[in-house]
């Protein structure tokens, strides 16, 4: 019984000396790997601000089938084979209809 008691004597003192040294270090600063994410993902919002500011503010919206036939009607000189292509032409490319409309 001597030797247990000496025993638990030992180890209630490591015991207790584990927890005073662990009470005395100074507690660790934690690093975290999100100070690289978030300062890429600001420079990422930075360059997609400056490519907003640069688009346009408003696509511009296509043209109608009706209006482009509207146009093309109002050329005399067309026959309806001419117009039909000119029209299949017009469709399929809204800057050539543009371009068009741009003309005297």
């Amino acid at each position: 019984m001597v030797e247990e008691n000496a025993n638990t004597t030992t180890n209630n003192k490591d015991a207790n000396s584990s927890t005073q040294v662990d009470e005395d270090r100074p507690k660790k600063r934690y690093r975290s790997d999100d100070s690289i994410a978030t300062m890429l993902g600001d420079k990422l919002d930075n360059i997609t601000t400056a490519f907003k500011a640069d688009a346009p503010e408003s696509p511009l919206k296509p043209a109608s089938p009706e209006e482009i036939w509207t146009i093309l009607g109002a050329i005399l000189d067309l026959d309806d084979d001419q117009q039909l292509v000119i029209y299949d032409v017009l469709v399929a490319d809204d800057r050539k209809f543009k371009s068009l409309v741009a003309l005297p």
